[in-house]
Protein backbone atom coordinates (compact mmCIF):
# COMPACT_ATOMS: atom_id res chain seq x y z
CA UNK A 1 0.00 0.00 0.00
CA UNK A 2 1.40 3.41 -0.63
CA UNK A 3 0.28 6.29 1.39
CA UNK A 4 -0.56 9.27 -0.40
CA UNK A 5 -1.06 12.90 0.94
CA UNK A 6 -4.31 14.82 -0.70
CA UNK A 7 -3.40 18.17 -2.11
CA UNK A 8 -6.68 19.33 -3.22
CA UNK A 9 -10.22 18.63 -1.63
CA UNK A 10 -12.12 15.13 -3.79
CA UNK A 11 -15.23 13.26 -3.26
CA UNK A 12 -15.13 9.51 -4.30
CA UNK A 13 -17.32 6.83 -3.77
CA UNK A 14 -15.64 3.87 -1.31
CA UNK A 15 -17.98 1.09 -0.95
CA UNK A 16 -21.12 2.60 -2.25
CA UNK A 17 -20.53 5.71 -0.26
CA UNK A 18 -19.79 9.03 -0.66
CA UNK A 19 -16.12 10.69 1.01
CA UNK A 20 -15.16 13.84 0.79
CA UNK A 21 -10.85 13.74 1.00
CA UNK A 22 -9.71 17.49 2.58
CA UNK A 23 -6.27 19.01 2.04
CA UNK A 24 -3.82 17.32 4.23
CA UNK A 25 -5.93 14.03 4.77
CA UNK A 26 -3.28 10.89 4.11
CA UNK A 27 -4.83 7.68 2.55
CA UNK A 28 -3.81 4.72 1.25
CA UNK A 29 -4.33 3.68 -2.39
CA UNK A 30 -3.95 -0.25 -3.32
CA UNK A 31 -3.06 -0.74 -7.46
CA UNK A 32 -5.55 -2.87 -8.23
CA UNK A 33 -4.46 -6.52 -9.47
CA UNK A 34 -6.09 -8.26 -12.14
CA UNK A 35 -7.47 -10.50 -10.19
CA UNK A 36 -9.40 -12.04 -12.46
CA UNK A 37 -7.07 -13.01 -14.81
CA UNK A 38 -5.25 -16.69 -14.51
CA UNK A 39 -1.63 -17.32 -15.27
CA UNK A 40 -1.85 -20.83 -17.76
CA UNK A 41 1.47 -22.77 -18.34
CA UNK A 42 2.06 -23.72 -21.73
CA UNK A 43 3.71 -26.22 -23.45
CA UNK A 44 5.20 -25.83 -26.47
CA UNK A 45 7.69 -27.82 -29.19
CA UNK A 46 10.33 -26.70 -31.27
CA UNK A 47 13.28 -28.30 -33.24
CA UNK A 48 16.95 -27.14 -34.03
CA UNK A 49 19.12 -27.89 -35.46
CA UNK A 50 23.20 -28.04 -35.64
CA UNK A 51 26.42 -29.99 -36.74
CA UNK A 52 28.88 -32.07 -34.65
CA UNK A 53 32.51 -33.02 -35.60
CA UNK A 54 32.59 -37.02 -34.85
CA UNK A 55 36.00 -38.42 -35.19
CA UNK A 56 35.04 -41.91 -35.93
CA UNK A 57 36.16 -44.95 -38.34
CA UNK A 58 32.69 -45.56 -40.21
CA UNK A 59 29.41 -43.04 -40.26
CA UNK A 60 27.37 -45.96 -38.70
CA UNK A 61 29.77 -45.18 -35.17
CA UNK A 62 29.56 -41.52 -35.51
CA UNK A 63 25.87 -41.96 -35.02
CA UNK A 64 26.46 -43.48 -31.84
CA UNK A 65 29.05 -41.30 -30.90
CA UNK A 66 26.63 -38.42 -31.55
CA UNK A 67 23.85 -40.06 -29.20
CA UNK A 68 26.04 -40.12 -26.09
CA UNK A 69 27.46 -36.49 -27.22
CA UNK A 70 26.37 -32.85 -25.68
CA UNK A 71 24.07 -30.88 -28.00
CA UNK A 72 26.47 -28.77 -30.33
CA UNK A 73 24.82 -24.88 -30.68
CA UNK A 74 21.97 -24.82 -32.81
CA UNK A 75 19.60 -23.05 -34.38
CA UNK A 76 16.03 -22.82 -34.79
CA UNK A 77 14.40 -24.87 -37.61
CA UNK A 78 11.25 -22.32 -39.23
CA UNK A 79 8.30 -23.53 -39.04
CA UNK A 80 8.84 -25.93 -36.12
CA UNK A 81 7.46 -24.24 -33.21
CA UNK A 82 3.79 -25.85 -32.23
CA UNK A 83 1.88 -25.89 -28.82
CA UNK A 84 1.23 -28.76 -27.27
CA UNK A 85 -2.34 -29.03 -26.53
CA UNK A 86 -2.60 -32.40 -24.37
CA UNK A 87 0.43 -31.35 -22.08
CA UNK A 88 -0.62 -27.78 -21.61
CA UNK A 89 -4.58 -29.02 -20.48
CA UNK A 90 -2.73 -31.40 -17.56
CA UNK A 91 -0.66 -28.60 -16.37
CA UNK A 92 -4.37 -26.86 -16.37
CA UNK A 93 -6.21 -29.65 -14.71
CA UNK A 94 -3.54 -29.50 -12.00
CA UNK A 95 -3.32 -25.61 -11.61
CA UNK A 96 -6.97 -25.27 -11.75
CA UNK A 97 -8.77 -28.86 -10.54
CA UNK A 98 -12.27 -27.23 -10.06
CA UNK A 99 -12.39 -25.69 -13.33
CA UNK A 100 -10.63 -28.46 -16.03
Amino acid sequence: MKMHKVTKESTIILNNEKCILEVGDVIGVVKKEAQDEKRFRIAVDWSMYGIMDIEADTLEEAYEIAEDTTLPDGEYQDGSFEINEQMSKVMAEEDYPDEY
